[in-house]
């Protein structure tokens, strides 16, 4: 594998990013952009099988915590969230096409 698969792992597992706070579309963003931006970059690398078990992880792990704390979770409007939340993902979408 090239030093490059080493250091884009690198800068997922860095954990750089300050608080999402309770946003739903900021953790989704910050999956997207780290372990997705990883496997955009680097479809076999060697930290495949582990990014994307990282993503499911991940978010889990945020939407539990969000039911442990109704009144954060309630705080999610689809209306203005939703175009957030979708934002983030279509930026990439169109490297898919």
């Amino acid at each position: 594998m090239s030093p490059a698969d080493d250091l884009a792992w690198f800068y997922v597992t860095s954990n750089h990013f300050g608080e999402c706070e309770g946003n739903v579309p900021c953790y989704v963003s910050r999956q997207n952009d780290l372990n997705g931006g990883y496997l955009r970059a680097h479809p076999r690398g060697r930290h495949v099988d582990e990014s994307t078990a990282d993503v499911a992880s991940v978010l889990n792990e945020m939407l539990d915590y969000l039911k442990q704390l109704p009144a954060i979770l309630a705080e999610f409007d689809p209306k203005r969230d939703c175009g957030e939340l979708h934002a983030s993902l279509d930026r990439y979408a169109q490297l898919c096409k």
